[in-house]
């Protein structure tokens, strides 16, 4: 069937493919060197059936996508709503994840192909970076649809292949029942109180780092969770009978942040390897917290994350209630049931949190 003049054409293409049937759409034309008019053309997509690619044609001819829209542009033009409330480690792995793909940024975004992206994942070692990536670009082809710069069959991100994900051994590790008791007695340090802050509360280390005096209320012994990766990482969280005394010295200070040292140079959200070095392993040598042996026989140091895995450890061995831990540390609810049906106040928060001895 031959089609009109400017309407497109639909051609198959050589050799075994999955989407062998492809359409294309006259853009312009061109003198060649030795003097004829030869057309431009730009491809609209691949399809696995002639069908599919008729229909895809004449869905282009009464809705044209924005062809010319680059990888790039995608990506500046998909971030912003996507961005707003998740967390800064968040934003970061997108981020990175998209210089990853440099040679692809000022390509048309209709051109691109699953071997493009499978080509830049295989270059990334290590399968969190993998999934960042994998997850940047459907949040990528989610907006490009929705504002008609692709066809919906041209998503095709679900078959992205990930390397596998190897067993290891962990790498965070709970205080010892010793690490504790001497964490206690070092309690009068700034940052070793802030150690059992984060133990004895289970959030996120950025999110105690990231709290503003504003959002601690010592009358009702909580602060809250403006803030995170998810809506669950929103919330208030109470605070322990043992560390209120703590919060309550930093409130006193009138500081904006109730950590300010945190938003300096060196500190937690500025710089996290800095702080580590300078501030986190130092203040653990001294106290004699801070180092272990992992499963491996292998001698490893405590990170930040490894007091939120203290409080959940802890909480089980103690055997509290594992819906009110979920609900402090921002985790999802286990089915419909917790999710939706499930009401408790805050006064039980605090109640079964003050339990954790």
């Amino acid at each position: 069937m031959r089609m009109p003049n400017g309407y497109g054409s639909v051609s198959k293409l050589p050799g075994a493919r999955r989407r062998p049937w492809r359409v294309r759409k006259t853009i312009g034309w061109e003198i060649t060197p030795d003097g004829k008019n030869r057309q431009k053309t730009q491809n609209i997509g691949f399809y696995a059936t002639k069908t599919e690619a008729l229909a895809a044609l004449a869905a282009y001819n009464a809705h044209p996508y924005s062809c010319d829209v680059t990888f790039e542009q995608v990506y500046e033009r998909a971030t912003p709503d996507r961005f707003d409330g998740l967390g800064e480690n968040s934003v970061f792995r997108y981020n990175l994840a998209f210089r990853r793909c440099e040679k692809l940024h000022k390509r048309r975004f209709v051109e691109l192909r699953l071997a493009d992206y499978q080509a830049i994942v295989d270059g990334i070692s290590g399968v969190c970076a993998q999934q960042s990536f994998k997850i940047m670009l459907q949040m990528m082809y989610d907006y490009a649809i929705r504002n008609e710069i692709i066809d919906r069959s041209q998503n095709n991100i679900e078959y992205l292949k990930l390397g596998k994900v190897e067993a290891k051994t962990p790498i965070h590790y709970r205080f010892s029942r010793n690490e504790m008791a001497r964490l206690w007695n070092a309690a009068g340090n700034p940052i070793v109180q802030e150690i059992l802050m984060l133990i004895y509360s289970g959030v996120r280390p950025g999110e105690l780092y990231a709290l503003k005096t504003a959002d601690v209320n010592l009358s009702e012994r909580s602060f809250r969770i403006v803030k995170g990766k998810n809506a669950n990482a929103i919330r208030t969280v109470p605070i322990h009978h043992r560390t209120l005394p703590f919060f309550e010295s930093r409130v006193a200070a009138g500081n904006e942040m109730l950590i300010p040292a945190s938003v300096e140079k060196g500190g937690f959200l500025r710089s996290h390897g800095i702080f580590l070095r300078k501030t986190w392993y130092p203040t653990l040598e001294a106290v004699g917290a801070l180092e272990y042996v992992n499963d491996d026989g292998e001698t490893m140091q405590h990170l930040p994350d490894d007091t939120r895995h203290t409080f959940a450890t802890m909480w089980m061995e103690q055997k509290l209630n594992e819906v009110y831990r979920r609900r402090i540390q921002g985790h999802s609810g286990k089915g419909v049931g917790e999710s939706f049906y499930t009401h408790i106040s805050f006064d039980e928060l605090r109640d079964e949190l003050d339990r954790l001895e």
